[in-house]
């Protein structure tokens, strides 16, 4: 009866198909009910049944029941489904975002602008992780309007990074890397574990210049290696295979140095191993830095820092049960393992590298089976298919990783922030900048004190003494404590522990505390290790001192200076900032690798007493002089020195980037457990 009352008033049946079906399941249900009815009342009239049947039948055929003037053929076909529109990619928005001329899709641009920052940060002591970047950062969440805006963009940054998974190809490159730092830890300790066994009877002196020789051909190979890597000679993949090859020849040449007894050979192979070591200090950061998906980046530095004292450990370690020969030994089989996996997998080039580096791509076999349009094409494309293979991700997830990755690259190369819009502002906001930043003297004054603050932490790094432990060890606790080789085995473990506390550490605590805390710590230490030498403290003290040195050292004064030119710098000058501390560095440990024999000979138990006044001098200067880094841009440490230097006062920053970024960190909290409360509160009464 319905059916026919919608056709007479006239509503064309507009989802008759749907209606059809609906009638078929009334129809199944009636005749159910009526064989149920049947059942119990045998005994009703034959005029109810009929009925029924009547009704069944006009269920079966639902036209029949249409009066005879109305027309089947004006019945109007049921509506199509509505179109759903794909949103828009994040590469599209962004360059809507960008050119103000779509500020419809702002959110996506400015989540796709923020995970460009990320990448052009670059290194792996940056905040791990785009969503980190944009709650940790004050000039990246200046693009947050309100609260909730915060809270919808880090909601989407943490989905993305989230995203991004390792691959077995990633995890091979990332083991590649490793296995060069764990050399460079082992050769850095293997001398002071083969002191007692190999060419007995040498001189004090030549086994000196023989521990020297290493730091000795550091710098060189920091400067071949950043030479090579860079631009269409070797790239980073090129040049850890031929760190892999200096590291396997170095090793060889240990092993022969020993069995023609001659202490020129091992001074020329550990040479030749110092610029394998130089070459590794340069290429493996930078390699995994442009690899690692962001919020991954504390984990592979951390990796990597562990491989390093993993190696001086394993030294130690293989030390207490055997011999020079087979030290050395151990060494190249290490190598070639490392070479064999980097031809196994093979090792790829990074896709910021494959966006820079056109003739790169021709020996990767992405590139064999498609057709070179241009050479930018090539790149974009290398850099599209290694974010599939690396990371796991779909066509459209790697094309936009790919462009967020590019963006970085060309903002890097024209010296502008991706995340600020491009009309001379500072910050996402817009807001004008202090005429004092344009005083060039100014800026050249905060330029240089940035630059002495790196060398002065790279030169203490070395100055303070830690080599000579790493070095010498066996050497000054002999006669102290009963076994020289434990004690030193006992240090690299401790080592190891101090890593990875320190790598949990890092994260959430400021700079200037975390190296204050050092600075401290190895004062102590180092007070305590010299009243047990001097015999004031017994000589339990003496191994106890030495522990508590090595541990501070690496919660602080260890990890941060090889840190604190990214955090420092601008990308157009970090390069320049961390090649030269890093010449200096090594310099440094030559002088205390040649001087700590000498000078242990001339002050006896009080060699310890120069470290202890470099430490002092040092925990000084940090405590006045350093800028802290934690947080903040190295263009907003820039800016504030710039301004302290003209006497201006006043923030940069406005919005969310002059609030503490602690305070930011607590309120999205806040805000993301008010937002999950309310959907469960919602479940629970969707669910009554």
């Amino acid at each position: 009866q319905g059916l026919a009352l919608n056709g007479r008033s006239g509503y064309a049946l507009r989802a008759h198909p749907q209606l059809t079906k609906r009638l078929a399941r009334l129809e199944t249900c009636a005749r159910a009910q009526l064989s149920q009815r049947t059942k119990k009342s045998k005994g009703k009239s034959r005029r109810r049944q009929a009925l029924a049947r009547a009704a069944a039948g006009a269920m079966a055929s639902p036209g029949a029941m249409l009066p005879e003037e109305f027309d089947m053929s004006t019945v109007k076909p049921a509506r199509p489904p509505p179109v759903t529109r794909t949103a828009r990619s994040y590469r599209e928005a962004f360059a809507g975002w960008r050119s103000g001329a779509d500020e419809a899709g702002g959110s996506r641009g400015q989540v796709h602008a923020i995970r460009a920052a990320t990448y052009m940060s670059g290194g792996l002591a940056t905040p791990h992780g785009s969503a980190a970047q944009f709650k940790r950062v004050s000039s990246v969440n200046l693009l947050a309007t309100s609260l909730e805006h915060a809270t919808e963009l880090y909601d989407e940054l943490e989905r993305l990074d989230m995203k991004l998974r390792v691959s077995w190809l990633l995890g091979g490159c990332l083991a590649v890397a490793a296995t060069a730092s764990f050399l460079n830890g082992y050769h850095t300790s293997v001398m002071n574990s083969a002191a007692a066994t190999a060419l007995p009877g040498h001189g004090l002196g030549a086994w000196a210049l023989a521990v020297a020789a290493l730091p000795f051909g550091g710098p060189f190979g920091s400067k071949i290696a950043g030479g090579l890597s860079e631009g269409r000679r070797l790239g980073r993949d090129g040049a850890l295979w031929a760190i892999g090859a200096v590291y396997g020849i170095g090793a060889l040449g240990l092993c022969a140095a020993l069995s023609v007894a001659s202490m020129n050979a091992l001074i020329a192979s550990r040479l030749l191993l110092g610029v394998a070591c130089g070459a590794t200090t340069v290429v493996v950061p930078v390699y995994l830095g442009e690899l690692a998906p962001p919020r991954l980046r504390g984990t592979f530095g951390t990796l990597t820092q562990l491989a390093m004292v993993f190696g001086i450990l394993a030294a130690d370690v293989v030390a207490l049960g055997y011999g020079a020969p087979t030290l050395f030994g151990v060494s190249v089989a290490v190598a070639i393992g490392m070479l064999v996996l980097a031809g196994a997998l093979p090792l790829v080039p990074s896709p910021q590298s494959a966006l820079t580096e056109d003739d790169r791509l021709r020996r990767l076999s992405i590139a064999e089976d498609r057709t070179e349009d241009s050479a930018s094409e090539d790149r974009w494309l290398g850099a599209v298919d290694l974010c599939k293979r690396l990371y796991c991700l779909d066509d459209e997830a790697a094309r936009d990783e790919a462009h967020a990755i590019a963006a970085a690259v060309e903002a890097r190369a024209a010296g502008e922030d991706p995340v600020a819009k491009p009309r001379g502002t500072i910050g996402g906001l817009g807001s004008p900048a202090p005429p004092a930043l344009d005083d060039p003297e100014a800026a050249a004054r905060a330029h240089r004190k940035l630059k002495i603050a790196t060398l002065v932490l790279h030169v203490a790094q070395q100055l303070s003494g830690i080599n000579a432990v790493f070095y010498y060890s066996t050497t000054f606790l002999a006669g102290v404590i009963d076994s020289p080789a434990l004690g030193t085995a006992l240090v690299g473990a401790v080592n190891v522990a101090a890593t990875l506390l320190a790598s949990g550490l890092m994260d959430d605590h400021r700079r200037v505390s975390m190296l204050a805390l050092s600075l401290a710590g190895m004062l102590a230490g180092a007070v305590v290790l010299t009243l047990a030498l001097a015999g004031t403290l017994s000589n339990a003290w003496a191994l106890l001192g030495v522990v508590g040195y090595v541990f501070f050292f690496e919660i602080g004064l260890g990890p941060i200076p090889w840190m604190i030119a990214p955090e420092l710098f601008t990308a157009d000058k970090a390069v320049e900032a961390q090649a030269l501390g890093s010449q200096l560095n090594w310099t440094c440990n030559v002088v205390v690798g040649l001087g700590f024999p000498a000078l242990n000979a001339f002050l006896g138990p009080y060699t310890f007493l120069p470290f202890i006044v470099v430490i002092g001098l040092t925990l000084c200067f940090v405590l006045v002089s350093l800028p802290e880094t934690y947080g903040r841009t190295p263009d907003d440490i820039f800016k504030d020195l710039v301004l302290s230097e003209t006497g201006s006062v006043g923030a940069i920053a406005v919005g969310y980037g002059a609030v503490p970024t602690h305070e930011l960190e607590y309120e999205l909290a806040m805000a993301q457990t008010k937002m999950s409360r309310e959907r469960s509160r919602l479940k629970l009464v969707a669910g009554y």
